[in-house]
């Protein structure tokens, strides 16, 4: 599966699986959060020092900031436009509807944010709506991680977890908000933080007696 991804060459899915494992790393030993954070705080000056120094590249850190790819100024153009749309236009409660964009592209590309998109199309309560599924599921499976020590259920409810980040991650580089994947997300949750909770009653009845 990982071969697979790799494969894939998304690079949106790529970023947030390797901070979905990030996460599980610091699940599976709490104790050394604060290795972790040192470890990524000293590859991030490692990164930027490097950057710093390439030949051949003057003002270093400023420069690959404004040396974006042509791809890449196309998604934030993109996403410029549908948020100046959103906060200039007519429709802040109910959104222009779907497919209706504010953006100006030759292709009719929408702006490549899930967030800024259902902003665009449902205005702010289909937003509030959306960000609060994503809340919710999140909420409930940092509770699952917290409370769940059967090691025959914290395999599942850690992968949810990574599973919601890296599509938590993903939708700020895509173009749509509307994913079956999502859904059945959500449903794997809500039916496993049930179905645990009435296994916890049980076996609190079942001491109890």
């Amino acid at each position: 599966m990982s071969s697979a991804l790799l494969l894939t060459q998304a690079q949106d899915v790529l970023l947030g699986f390797f901070v979905a494992l990030m996460f599980l790393l610091i699940l599976r030993r709490p104790r050394y959060i604060f290795h972790f954070a040192v470890v990524i705080l000293l590859l991030a000056v490692v990164l930027f020092t490097l950057f710093a120094y390439l030949p051949g590249k003057g003002d270093t850190i400023s420069y690959v900031v404004r040396d974006i790819p042509k791809t890449e100024r196309e998604r934030i153009q993109l996403d410029r436009e549908g948020i100046q749309g959103f906060v200039h236009g007519n429709y802040k409660l109910s959104g222009r509807s779907y497919g209706n964009r504010y953006t100006a592209n030759v292709h009719d590309w929408p702006a490549h944010n899930g967030f800024i998109l259902i902003l665009d199309e449902a205005g702010i309560f289909g937003f509030i709506i959306y960000l609060g599924m994503y809340i919710w599921v999140l909420f409930r499976l940092i509770c699952l991680n917290l409370v769940v020590k059967d090691p025959a259920y914290l395999p599942i409810v850690r992968g949810l977890l990574c599973g919601i980040i890296i599509y938590f991650i993903g939708v700020q580089f895509t173009a749509s908000y509307v994913e079956p994947f999502l859904w059945i997300l959500f449903a794997l949750t809500e039916s496993s933080a049930r179905i645990l909770a009435k296994n916890q009653v049980s076996l609190i009845k079942r001491e109890a007696l």
